[in-house]
């Protein structure tokens, strides 16, 4: 059966985003891709000029579902651990769904550079709105309260994790992800 341009590319995106979140490394190969979806790797690169472009198509679909999900205007509304825990929830549900694939691109500083930007760009802007409320609620400093957004945003994704290979329910992440944004926050809280 012959397939659609659209069809094929989504199929070569979902192939890329299995297997980056397989092997949890943005180091795919457009051949590997190409086979996973059934396809020429001459087909491959003639949908996705290279590896870049194909990871592109797969954070600005990642981006797309964020965004829609209400990502900046969890980031935007009530105290820093409300917007800290909004934003947790939502990336922690898509971590769950979707898997890694964000996160393991966007850790690659080699790669991450090459790209478009739409996904650095959209973890700036929540970055940005939840280092603002930091630096007023906290009071700290720009570059520590950017450190502490850092290191927060590794609660979700490994609560996110234990979903993913049957550990805690969708719930139970949940709700130990709000419990552990919200003692790290008040643990910073002044004195």
């Amino acid at each position: 059966m012959r397939l659609s341009a659209a069809e094929r590319k989504r199929q070569m995106v979902d192939a890329a985003d299995h297997i980056v979140n397989r092997d949890r490394s943005a180091d795919l190969s457009m051949r590997e891709v190409a086979d996973r979806a059934g396809a020429s790797r001459a087909l491959a690169y003639a949908y996705f000029p290279d590896r870049i472009g194909l990871l592109d198509a797969l954070l600005e679909g990642q981006v797309d579902l964020l965004v829609d999900a209400g990502i900046m205007e969890a980031a935007a509304r009530g105290s820093v651990t409300e917007r800290a825990c909004a934003v947790a929830a939502i990336y922690l549900r898509h971590v769950a769904g979707h898997g890694e694939a964000l996160a393991l691109v966007l850790r690659d500083a080699a790669v991450a550079r090459q790209l478009n930007g739409a996904a650095s760009r959209l973890r700036g802007r929540v970055y940005r709105a939840l280092g603002r409320s930091v630096r007023e609620a906290l009071k700290m400093p720009g570059a520590e309260a950017m450190a502490l957004i850092h290191m927060l945003v590794v609660i979700p994704e490994e609560a996110a994790r234990q979903v993913r290979m049957g550990i805690l329910t969708i719930a139970q992440a949940q709700a130990l992800s709000d419990r552990l944004m919200a003692a790290a926050i008040a643990a910073q809280a002044p004195r």
